[in-house]
């Protein structure tokens, strides 16, 4: 009798401590995997975003980490009306090939010198290689359990992220300098230090971008913010 008590205990102890070993196991994973996401806090704020307080934190976080600064009063609310009328109506404004034509749009006015140009296949393999880190971000609307990026339409966060991103990188990376058709090539390679090299947020030479842009989003009347209402219309951003 006290044999099978002492078992029962025993074995009771030893369930506890199992299921403590596979809690903690959890844990270390999700922090390891949280550690291993630079972008979650930008994903948690795309998930969140359905207040203007929180668009404009989604919004500010995505242009402090590709194109510097702040954004000017005017961009900012075009920016939180379109993302909130994308929750409230499900309704997409952007796409990818939009993207591709916003970024050529402004990309050579930033610096004619380096940029090269890009189109909607190296649009699509970018906001690929970043799906995971920022899924709520990238996903579409019409998403589904098979098809989780669903087509190529974007939200109006999602479009300005993989905007931001590329021209942050086409005008400051030496490694997206050059023919996109030769770049878009590198993305289907079997070696993963390459497309890494060409998917990283490269901080080189970023000098330049940052004297051309952010002094002039500083002045709500001057060219710099009228060129970027410009970007925006051709984004897919309702006025």
């Amino acid at each position: 009798m006290l044999f099978s008590i002492f078992w029962r205990r025993a074995d009771a102890i030893g369930r506890l401590l199992a299921l403590a070993t596979v809690t903690a196991a959890c844990c270390n994973y999700a922090a390891a995997q949280s550690m291993r996401n630079p972008y979650e806090s930008l994903d948690v704020k795309a998930q969140q975003a359905t207040s203007e307080s929180s668009c404009r934190a989604l919004f500010q976080e995505i242009h402090g980490r590709t194109l510097f600064g702040t954004l000017p009063n005017s961009v900012m609310a075009r920016l939180i009306r379109a993302q909130l009328g994308f929750v409230q109506s499900g309704h997409p404004t952007t796409t990818e090939s939009a993207v591709a034509d916003a970024v050529n749009f402004f990309g050579p006015l930033l610096d004619s010198a380096v940029y090269t140009g890009t189109n909607a296949t190296q649009i699509r393999l970018l906001r690929l290689s970043f799906f995971f880190e920022v899924r709520h971000l990238l996903q579409a609307a019409n998403r589904s359990a098979m098809e989780p990026l669903g087509d190529s339409t974007l939200s109006p966060a999602g479009g300005m992220f993989l905007a931001s991103l590329l021209l942050r990188n086409k005008l400051t990376n030496p490694a997206w300098y050059g023919d996109p058709d030769a770049q878009n090539k590198v993305f289907f390679t079997n070696d993963p230090t390459v497309r890494a090299h060409l998917a990283s947020l490269a901080r080189n030479d970023s000098n330049r971008l940052w004297a051309a842009l952010t002094p002039g989003l500083a002045d709500e009347t001057g060219i710099i913010v009228s060129t970027f209402h410009r970007f925006l219309d051709i984004l897919g951003i309702p006025r």
